[in-house]
């Protein structure tokens, strides 16, 4: 049950990571199917991510000389990171239910900036620090080797995906910018 949460929760993380590395890079009008896409992109590279966590999990347990031990403190590490991660999932996902909502009334547009602003902005920023604390938490729990390294491979793996899909968004606007986004001097007209 924890691992299958935790899985959960990492698909929902890639969906806003989709969402976050295309937003405000689109000049189109019309960008549902361009935020799509991008989620669409997320989810599909954390599901690579859980599919990956989950065989090496397996394979850690396979090697174990006590699996039935090492399964326990898989779950019991696994629910101290569920803690911090639902804590942090549920209330962007109020934040989204909100801008949701908000879409459907005549003053949408205020209550979608707030939703985004004191919700979904500072989470973007507290991301890193939520990811490292939660496998932190499960380590402390359970401090073990096959944990760190599982931990170890979550935790570079999903915000690995947040700067690949970062880039991935970026490219276009920094080759239309002239390479002004990177820090490079825009050309000069010679």
């Amino acid at each position: 049950m924890t691992a299958a949460a935790l899985s959960l929760l990492a698909l929902l993380d890639g969906l806003l990571i989709g969402f976050r590395a295309a937003a405000g890079r689109s000049g189109e009008v019309a960008k549902r199917r361009y935020y799509l896409r991008a989620q669409l992109l997320g989810v599909l590279g954390a599901s690579v991510v859980v599919a990956l966590a989950w065989a090496l999990a397996l394979a850690l347990v396979a090697g174990s000389a006590d699996p039935d031990q090492l399964w326990r403190d898989f779950s019991r590490s696994g629910r101290a990171a569920l803690l911090l991660f639902g804590i942090y999932g549920a209330a962007a996902v109020a934040a989204v239910l909100v801008y949701l909502a908000a879409s459907l009334t005549s003053r949408s547009i205020d209550t979608r900036t707030l939703a985004t602003v004191i919700v979904l902005g500072p989470f973007t920023l507290a991301r890193p620090a939520v990811v490292v604390a939660g496998l932190a938490a499960a380590l402390w729990v359970c401090p073990r080797l096959e944990i760190a390294l599982l931990a170890a491979f979550v935790g570079a793996a999903m915000l690995g995906l947040e700067r690949a899909l970062g880039r991935l968004y970026r490219a276009p606007l920094e080759r239309l910018l002239g390479g002004a986004l990177a820090g490079a001097s825009p050309p000069s007209g010679e």
